[in-house]
C-alpha cells in the first residue's frame, strides 16, 4: 500500500529473539521513461535553399527515439528541434536537431541567387558600357582641348603681330611731334630773319 508505514525486524540466536520496527514510507513505481539516443530516420525533403530568400523546411523528416525502458518510436522533426540554418550565408551547413536532450544533425546548402547574379552582370555590362562612353568623351574632349589649343596658339600669333603693328605705329608717331617742331623752329627763325631784315629796311628808309 502506498504511503507511510512500518516494518517489524527480529533476530534469535541462543533461544533469544530480538525484534524492532523501522518506520517506511512507500511510494508508487515511476512510469516515466527518458530519451536515451536519437538517429535520424530520413532526411527532410527540402536540403538546399536560396539565399536570403527561402527559409527551413523539415517536412518529411523523421528521427528515431530510444528510451531508457528500450522501446523505440520514430517522430516528425520539427522546426522548434532544428538550429543553425543561416539562409544569408553562401554553402554547406550543418544543422542540429535536438529531442529530450540528445541530437544528432544532418546536412543542408545555401546557394547564391541566380537571377542576383545576371542583374549584377548585366550592370557589369552597362557599367562597361559607360566606361566606353566615357572614353568617346574624354576623346571629344582632347579633340575639343586640342582645338582650342591650336585656335589659341592662332589667336596669339595674330595678337603678335598686332602688338609688333601697334608698336610700330606707335614709333612713327612718336617721330611726327619731333619732326614738326623742327618745322617750327625753322619758320621761327625763318620769319625773325624776314622781321629783321624789315626793320633794317625800314630803318634805311626812315633815314634818307
Amino acid at each position: 500500500t502506498v504511503g507511510k508505514t512500518s516494518v517489524t525486524i527480529s533476530y534469535t540466536e541462543g533461544g533469544v529473539t530480538k525484534t524492532t520496527t523501522q518506520p517506511i514510507t512507500v511510494t508508487q513505481a515511476s512510469t516515466e521513461k527518458s530519451v536515451t539516443k536519437i538517429t535520424l530516420s530520413k532526411v527532410p525533403t527540402k536540403t538546399k535553399y536560396i539565399q536570403s530568400k527561402e527559409e527551413l523546411d523539415v517536412t518529411g523528416g523523421q528521427i528515431k527515439v530510444t528510451y531508457s525502458d528500450g522501446t523505440e518510436e520514430t517522430i516528425s522533426i520539427t522546426k522548434g528541434m532544428v538550429t543553425g540554418f543561416d539562409n544569408t550565408k553562401v554553402g554547406k551547413q550543418i544543422l542540429k536537431i535536438s529531442y529530450g536532450g540528445k541530437t544528432t544533425t544532418y546536412e543542408v546548402e545555401i546557394v547564391a541567387d541566380s537571377n542576383n547574379n545576371s542583374g549584377n552582370n548585366n550592370t557589369g555590362d552597362n557599367n562597361q558600357n559607360n566606361s566606353s562612353g566615357n572614353n568617346n568623351t574624354g576623346e571629344n574632349n582632347q579633340n575639343t582641348n586640342n582645338s582650342s589649343n591650336n585656335n589659341s596658339q592662332s589667336g596669339n600669333s595674330t595678337n603678335s603681330g598686332s602688338v609688333i603693328k601697334t608698336g610700330t605705329s606707335t614709333e612713327s608717331e612718336d617721330k611726327l611731334p619731333y619732326t614738326g617742331n623742327i618745322v617750327v623752329m625753322i619758320l621761327i627763325i625763318l620769319l625773325s630773319g624776314v622781321t629783321g631784315i624789315s626793320y633794317i629796311a625800314y630803318r634805311r628808309y626812315r633815314n634818307i
